[in-house]
């Protein structure tokens, strides 16, 4: 699998997941993970929520 391929699983993966919040977007999932260097979007939802 390619980075490219990585990225647009990621992005899939993260929009699946914040499809049930009405204040997460998947950018801020996204900018999350990248500003506190989470590679997990389950654990970056999950910070996100209890801040």
């Amino acid at each position: 699998m390619t980075t490219e391929e990585e990225a647009e699983e990621l992005l899939r993966v993260v929009q699946h997941l914040v499809s049930d919040f009405d204040d997460i977007t998947d950018q801020d999932v996204l900018d999350y993970m990248v500003e506190y260097d989470v590679r997990n979007p389950v654990e970056a939802i999950e910070r996100m929520i209890r801040n």
